[in-house]
């Protein structure tokens, strides 16, 4: 049972994820059918980051409290819509022939080691569990 404080204190929280996640989808400058899709994964990302990071009230971030260690994702972290280029792996790779494949990262796995992400394919549109891509931009590997 909860009382009026803690729902409005749930509310809150609802929002802020929400504008979090709505603020992560414009900055990666999707268009909006693309945003739609999205915008779950946008959501769950937001969650995450919540829940690593620490506050004003509090030193120390939720993750840390209820595990009681600080969160191995801090150097993995990177950008909601930022490009990865997923490698094509085959024995024999022809010189003139595509490398990778270019997809969007938009989360991180749950179940997986730290380096794992959440990628999404705009081309078959579907999301997949990706480890060691290399993300395009901002010096980041």
């Amino acid at each position: 049972m909860t009382t009026l404080q803690q729902n409005g204190i749930m509310e809150q929280r609802i929002m802020l994820l929400r504008q979090r996640a709505h603020a992560q989808l414009l900055a990666a400058g999707l268009d909006e059918p693309t945003r739609c899709l999205l915008w779950a994964a946008s959501v769950d990302m937001a969650n995450v980051l919540e829940n690593i990071t620490a506050t004003t009230k509090s030193s120390i971030s939720a993750y840390e409290i209820y595990t009681g260690h600080q969160s191995k994702l801090y150097p993995y972290l990177k950008e909601f819509g930022q490009i990865g280029i997923i490698s094509m792996r085959q024995k024999i790779q022809s010189k003139w022939k595509e490398c990778g494949i270019e997809m969007i990262m938009v989360g991180y796995a749950a179940d997986s080691s730290t380096d794992t992400y959440r990628m999404w394919n705009p081309k078959t549109k579907k999301t997949c569990m990706v480890t060691g891509c290399k993300m395009a931009g901002m010096g980041n590997s």
